[in-house]
């Protein structure tokens, strides 16, 4: 294949053309061969697009599980995050509900606790993104389901962030896996109270019971 020769002469693979780079093209088009024949000749996972998204980010959210499962298993560094807000492979795979990913992740040594930049470990994301079985299989792993963040110092544990989204399952997943529903964030709030700021009388009857 003329690509694959390409790639494997010698060629920059991290050289741009119109701003995107040849990995952030062919995640892009749904390359997956070409993304790990790129990925396994020293592309750069680091370069974000135009829209401030590192290829990392695009692998785990453009791509079906089973795809990304094969690509990040041809990462040289499981621990790779991103420059500027510091997520790693598991913090997206977290958003991207990929128990199968965070599996193989976590087996390769990945911490359910690493922090971003804004103080957030992996369980944050799944409790932002609805991926409530993942909250269960993080906690088994050793992940702080009591952790607070840094953002805007709100100091908010992930059931805070539940709620936020009225994500009703996931409040009740952080509760089975025995977060503290008395937890005070900086403005005062529990977060049985902020459910009742935002008038969720689903997710009050949830912290309730």
């Amino acid at each position: 294949m003329e690509i694959e020769s390409l790639i494997k002469s010698g060629q920059n693979v991290n050289q741009s053309f119109n701003g995107i780079t040849p990995i952030q093209h062919a995640i892009k088009l749904r390359k997956s061969k070409i993304v790990k024949l790129l990925i396994e000749n020293n592309a750069d996972l680091l370069i974000y697009d135009r829209h401030n998204v590192s290829p990392l980010s695009h692998i785990l959210t453009k791509f079906k599980e089973s795809t990304a499962l094969s690509i990040i298993k041809s990462l040289p560094d499981i621990h790779i995050a991103d420059i500027y807000d510091r997520n790693t492979a598991l913090h997206y795979t977290a958003r991207s509900n990929y128990a199968k990913c965070i599996d193989y992740l976590i087996s390769k040594g990945a911490s359910p606790n690493a922090l971003n930049r804004q103080g957030q470990s992996t369980i944050f994301f799944a409790a932002k993104s609805g991926a409530c079985q993942i909250i269960g299989l993080l906690v088994n792993s050793g992940a702080d389901i009591n952790l607070r963040d840094k953002i805007d110092k709100q100091q908010w544990s992930p059931v805070f962030y539940a709620i936020s989204r009225s994500h009703v399952d996931c409040v009740a997943e952080n509760i089975t896996q025995n977060a503290d529903v008395n937890l005070i964030d900086d403005a005062g709030s529990t977060p049985i109270c902020y459910a009742m700021q935002i008038a969720d009388d689903r997710i009050v009857r949830v912290l309730l019971d």
